[in-house]
């Protein structure tokens, strides 16, 4: 063999796998006798019960050399086919003329295999799945990261019975990443049947089988045949047994291992069955945490919302508290002086709101220097007039020394102010008005307006307050005396919740398994495929915990 047509591993591990008497153990006493030939193979029995009952593994160690045949001179002679049935008899008869031996060769490269032998597939109450899965599981808790080649044993002395083929099935179906490794290996091939007029079916039975094989697995899957019965020992019979023993090695030389914690198993009919109770479960789960997680986010922009209008409405009773009150604040006046000198008088006022009628401001001022009966002569009279406002006046405080008010309108109560006034001295005198309001009335539209609003304000909080009870209980996000409870970890919990359940569902709609779930499924009795509903309980189970649910 081509050294650089094999894949570099220190062990290649088999994996040989069957239904009860299929030939498992024989085939494995044959190995032994290849890699020794002076062993003696272990006589299995009359094939009535299962000889193996758990797994169990043997290292060897070979050239994997070619068995010869050899003449009485002991020269090597031409090694037929059982397809040559007239030169096979003829070795048959003159057996004991021959011998056979393997031909090493010097300097070959050692090769360790570890070969894995199991039970039947129906040693468990026909539970097929559940004994694959102590098998692997077997094999995982013994260390075994790999496979070369998994050989399906196949005896053509066990019909084809119902649960022999859904045996292998289950096998094919389940391990669909095996399927490019796996050999089917027809034990019990009895060579003598092949002899002239022994059995003329022969062959098409065996095709037969091999078509079924084909059929449940969807491809050409590698076969082999080998005679096994270790009571056969003619030369020609051991020798030819022994080289398809050398090609089943060569293949597991030449296959790409595969990586157990790589393998994925796929589901069956039972899983996907109990797997649907599950996911209309869970898309129940995953539509309640979405609704609720939308409610929670209406209710945090809803609280924020209601947060805002108590601050706006807070405020608006404050300029109210503020404003509606009694408190007066000025809001014009006007002042006039008059001072008599040497040669006349001098006059100011001061104001820039206040008129006088039917002069303006500027007729009233007098300028430094001018006689004040200029500006306002002795004994004449003056208009003076506040107009109208929006808002009415609470007091006008006058102050007045030698002028003279002669008529008054408006004032206190009212939104204007006028009075008719006459200077009637020539001495110093003055002229004060303050024209005065409360802010309650200066504000009184402004505080009409902010009532509105906080009334508005609070009619619209009463309504969310309602509304935010209803997303509290939707969202679960606390009671509601406190909208805003714990809102951020409720949150949290429920998009954690939502990716959980939505994982939960990937896995489920997922059509494989990998290899390691399964093994725990199967091991907790949780795929049995007798009642979908307790299976369906027991995958839950394994679910929430393989993702953390509590």
């Amino acid at each position: 063999m081509n050294d650089q047509n094999t894949h570099t591993t220190s062990v290649y591990n088999i994996l040989i796998l069957g239904p009860t008497q299929s030939g498992k153990s024989t085939f494995i006493e044959n190995l032994r006798k290849y890699v020794d030939p002076d062993y003696v193979p272990d006589r299995m029995g009359t094939g009535n019960c299962s000889h193996t009952t758990q797994v169990t593994s043997r290292p060897l160690t070979t050239t994997l050399p070619l068995y010869g045949l050899f003449n009485e001179n002991n020269n090597l002679i031409h090694l037929p086919s059982t397809r040559d049935q007239a030169i096979y008899y003829e070795h048959i008869v003159n057996d004991r003329n021959r011998s056979t031996r393997p031909i090493n060769v010097d300097g070959s490269r050692q090769y360790q295999f570890q070969i894995f032998d199991t039970p039947g597939l129906n040693d468990t109450q026909g539970n097929d799945v559940l004994n694959i899965a102590k098998i692997f599981s077997t094999l995982h808790n013994s260390g075994v990261t790999h496979f070369n080649l998994v050989i399906i044993t196949d005896s053509h002395y066990v019909p084809l019975y119902a649960s022999q083929q859904q045996a292998f099935k289950t096998y094919f179906k389940l391990f669909d990443d095996l399927k490019s490794r796996i050999t089917i290996l027809h034990t019990h091939v009895d060579d003598m049947k092949r002899l002239p007029g022994m059995d003329k079916d022969f062959d098409e039975k065996l095709d037969g089988r091999s078509d079924f094989f084909k059929k449940i697995t969807g491809k050409q899957v590698p076969t082999m045949r080998i005679d096994c019965d270790p009571t056969k020992t003619a030369a020609i019979q051991v020798a030819l047994r022994m080289n398809v023993i050398q090609n089943v090695l060569k293949m597991a030389i030449v296959q790409e291992p595969l990586v157990l914690s790589k393998t994925s198993v796929s589901k069956l009919q039972s899983m996907n069955a109990a797997g649907k109770i599950v996911c209309e479960k869970y898309q129940a789960k995953l539509d309640s945490a979405s609704k609720a997680s939308m409610a929670l986010d209406k209710l945090q922009s809803l609280a924020i919302t209601v947060a805002v209008m108590l601050e706006e409405v807070k405020d608006l009773e404050k300029n109210i508290s503020q404003h509606d009150t009694d408190d007066e604040i000025q809001l014009d006046q006007v002042r006039y002086e008059g001072h008599v000198g040497m040669f006349g008088g001098t006059g100011s006022t001061i104001d820039t709101k206040v008129f006088f009628i039917p002069q303006d401001m500027t007729g009233f001022l007098g300028k430094l220097g001018d006689r004040a009966d200029n500006a306002f002569g002795l004994m004449e009279e003056r208009t003076l007039a506040f107009p109208k406002q929006a808002y009415t006046l609470s007091a006008v405080h006058k102050n007045t020394e030698l002028v003279t008010i002669i008529e008054e309108e408006g004032g206190a109560g009212k939104n204007y102010w006028k009075a008719r006034f006459k200077r009637q001295y020539s001495r110093d005198a003055h002229f004060h008005v303050t024209f005065c309001t409360t802010k309650r009335i200066r504000h009184q539209k402004d505080i009409m307006t902010w009532r509105a609003k906080v009334n508005t304000q609070k009619d619209k909080i009463a309504e969310y307050q309602r509304e935010l009870g209803i997303l509290q209980h939707a969202s679960g996000a606390g009671d509601e005396r406190d909208p805003g409870y714990a809102a951020d970890v409720r949150k949290a919990e429920l998009i954690d919740q939502m990716s959980k359940y939505q994982k939960i569902l990937n896995y489920i709609k997922s059509k494989t398994l990998p290899l390691q779930d399964f093994l725990e499924l199967a091991n907790s009795n949780s795929i049995r495929g007798a009642n979908p509903v307790d299976d369906a309980d027991a995958f839950e189970k394994f679910l929430r915990r393989k993702f953390n649910l509590v």
